[in-house]
C-alpha cells in the first residue's frame, strides 16, 4: 500500500470519528440551545450562512428566530447575539468566561504566527500584549498624537484640493498615515506611499477573510486538516496561508527595523513601536510578538478609519442637511480664516455627534470578532455550551429602533443631550462603545480612532462642499446606501461618484500655511 493510500485511510478514519462525535453532541445539546434555522444532516447550517454580508442575513433571521439564535457549523455550535442587551449581559457582565477567542487556525496560528493580539486566546500572552497597547492608547496618552492627527487632516484636504475625484485613495492614504504615525512615529506623506497602502489593504482582506467562521477555510471546522501536508491534494489553502505569513512578517519586520535604527540614534518619535523597543524588558515579548503587535495595530487601524471616512462621505451626499448644520457650527466656532484644531473639540458638539453617528450608521466591523465561551453557561432558558463561538451582530444592534429611531437615517442629533427622559439603557447605547466591541476584548484603539475621525471630519466640513455627482445629461447620481465592500471582517461603503469643492477661495492658502507650520514644528 502506498504512502498516499495510508494517509488517505487515516484521514478518512479521523473524518468518520469526527462525524460520529458531531452527531452525538448535536442531538444532546440542540434541545437546550437557542432556536436555530433547520439545517442539513452532518453539515448543519454551514451552507446557509452567506459568504458575504452575513450580518444582514443574521439581522433578518432575528425576526424569524429571535434576538438570540444558534447555528450548527458542522457540529461546532455558534450563537449570534443580535441585541445590545444580550451582548452586554454576556460579553461585558460575564467577561470572565466570554473573553476567549475560538481557535483561529488559518488567520491566527499560521498567518499571524499566533501573535495577533486580536486573535490570540485569552491568557498570559494576551495580557502582556494588551498591556503594551493600553499604555500607548489609553484616554490620556492619545493626546500626545494631536499634532500628528492635525497634520494628517491638513494633508488629506490638500490632496482632495488637487484631485477631488480620487477621494477613495486619498481617504485610504490619510487613514494609513494616521495609523502609521501612532504605531511607527512617522507619516506616510509621499505619493510613493500609495503602493504601500494598496499592499496593506490587500493583506487586511486576506486576514479578514481567514478569520470569520463564515468565510474561513474548512480547517476551522475540521482541525485535523492542519496536519495534512502542503503537497497533499486540496491543501492549497495551507500553502497560501504560509506564503501570506512569510510576506506579512517580512513587511512588518521592515517597519519595525526602521524604528530600531531611529531608537538607537535618538531620533525616534513617541509611538507604539518605539515603546516596544525601549521597554522590551518591561513587557517581556518576543521579537515575533513585537513585530506582529505593531503591525496589526497599524494595519487594522488604517482599515477601520478608512472605512469610517467612506461612510462620512456617503452620508454627506445622501443627507446634505446634515452637512449644512455641521458647516454652520464649524463656521461659528472656528471661522473661515483657520483650520479646526483639537482646542475646538469641546465646542464642536455636532461634529462629535457626527463621529458617533458615522460609527453607528455603517459599523466597520459589523460582526465584531468572534468570542468563545470558556465553560457551560445558561442565559435565561438557553444553554451555551463550553466552546461555543459567539458572534455579536453589531450591525443589528445599530439598527435597533428601541435605541435608534429611524435607524437608516443619518441623524447626529440623536446623540445630543436633548431628551432628559432617556433610560439608563438608552444612555448606555448612546455612549457608542459597542462598535468597538465588549468587555475585556474591547478595542483599545477606540480613543485614538474617535479623535482621528473627529479632526478629519471637522476639517473636511470646514474645507468642502459635498454633493451628488451628475451624469452627462445633468441628472443627479444617487449612490446606494447599501452597496459595500465586504472583506469578511471589515466593511466599508463601495466607491461612488460625488462632487467635492472648496467652500471658499481661502481654503488653498490656509491649508498650505498649516502644512508648512506643521512641517517646521515637527
Amino acid at each position: 500500500m502506498s504512502a498516499f493510500h495510508i494517509v488517505a485511510a487515516v484521514l478518512l478514519s479521523i473524518f468518520l470519528l469526527k462525524l460520529a462525535s458531531v452527531w452525538t453532541r448535536r442531538r444532546m445539546l440542540k434541545s437546550h440551545m437557542p432556536p436555530s434555522p433547520p439545517g442539513l444532516p452532518l453539515l448543519g447550517n454551514v451552507l446557509q450562512v452567506p459568504l458575504g454580508e452575513a450580518w444582514r442575513t443574521f439581522a433578518q433571521w432575528k425576526a424569524q428566530f429571535g434576538p438570540i439564535f444558534s447555528l450548527d457549523m458542522a457540529g461546532k455550535p455558534m450563537i449570534v447575539l443580535n441585541t445590545l442587551e444580550a451582548a452586554t449581559d454576556l460579553l461585558d457582565r460575564r467577561s470572565s468566561i466570554y473573553s476567549d477567542r475560538p481557535r483561529l487556525i488559518t488567520a491566527g496560528e499560521i498567518i499571524c504566527r499566533d501573535s495577533n493580539v486580536g486573535f490570540i486566546r485569552y491568557g498570559m500572552k494576551w495580557r502582556k500584549m494588551r498591556r503594551v497597547t493600553h499604555d500607548i492608547m489609553h484616554v490620556r496618552a492619545v493626546h500626545a498624537f494631536e499634532q500628528h492627527q492635525e497634520h494628517d487632516a491638513a494633508i488629506l484636504v490638500a490632496h482632495l484640493l488637487e484631485s477631488p475625484d480620487k477621494w477613495d485613495p486619498h481617504f485610504r492614504h490619510a487613514a494609513s498615515s494616521s495609523a502609521y504615525s501612532v504605531t511607527y512615529g512617522e507619516h506616510l506623506s509621499s505619493k510613493e506611499s500609495y503602493a504601500v497602502v494598496e499592499r496593506n489593504f490587500e493583506f487586511v482582506h486576506i486576514m479578514a477573510t481567514a478569520s470569520l467562521p463564515v468565510t474561513a477555510p474548512y480547517v476551522e471546522i475540521f482541525p485535523f486538516l492542519l496536519y495534512v501536508p502542503e503537497w497533499f491534494p486540496g491543501a492549497k489553502w495551507k500553502r497560501v496561508a504560509f506564503d501570506h505569513q512569510r510576506r506579512l512578517t517580512a513587511m512588518f519586520k521592515g517597519y519595525l527595523d526602521d524604528i530600531k535604527v531611529k531608537v538607537q540614534n535618538g531620533t525616534a518619535r513617541s509611538c507604539l513601536a518605539a515603546q516596544l523597543i525601549e521597554q522590551q524588558g518591561k513587557y517581556g515579548l518576543t521579537e515575533v510578538q513585537d513585530i506582529w503587535l505593531a503591525g496589526i495595530v497599524y494595519i487594522t487601524g488604517a482599515e477601520t478609519t478608512g472605512g469610517a471616512l467612506f461612510t462620512f462621505l456617503l452620508a454627506m451626499v445622501l443627507f446634505p442637511e446634515v452637512l449644512k448644520r455641521a458647516q454652520t457650527e464649524v463656521d461659528q466656532v472656528v471661522g473661515r480664516d483657520r483650520m479646526p484644531t483639537f482646542e475646538d473639540q469641546k465646542n464642536l458638539r455636532y461634529i462629535q455627534a457626527m463621529v458617533k453617528e458615522v460609527q453607528r450608521w455603517f459599523p466597520g466591523v459589523p460582526l465584531g470578532l468572534p468570542r468563545q465561551c470558556m465553560e457551560d453557561d445558561w442565559y435565561g432558558e438557553y444553554l451555551i455550551p463550553q466552546g461555543t463561538t459567539i458572534l455579536p451582530n453589531i450591525w443589528a444592534m445599530s439598527r435597533d429602533p428601541q435605541y435608534f429611531p429611524d435607524p437608516e437615517r443619518f441623524m447626529p442629533e440623536r446623540f445630543l443631550d436633548g431628551d432628559k427622559e432617556k433610560s439608563k439603557a438608552m444612555a448606555a447605547a448612546l455612549e457608542m462603545n459597542f462598535p468597538f466591541g465588549f468587555g475585556r476584548r474591547i478595542c483599545l484603539g477606540k480613543n485614538y480612532a474617535s479623535r482621528t475621525l473627529f479632526i478629519m471630519l471637522a476639517t473636511l466640513v470646514w474645507a468642502f462642499d459635498i454633493s451628488k455627482a451628475k451624469d452627462e445629461a445633468g441628472n443627479e447620481i444617487t449612490p446606494s446606501r447599501t452597496a459595500c465592500i465586504d472583506d469578511g471582517l471589515v466593511v466599508r461603503p463601495a466607491p461612488f461618484p460625488c462632487e467635492i469643492r472648496p467652500r471658499h477661495y481661502m481654503v488653498h492658502k490656509i491649508v498650505e500655511g498649516a502644512r508648512k507650520c506643521s512641517d517646521e514644528s515637527r
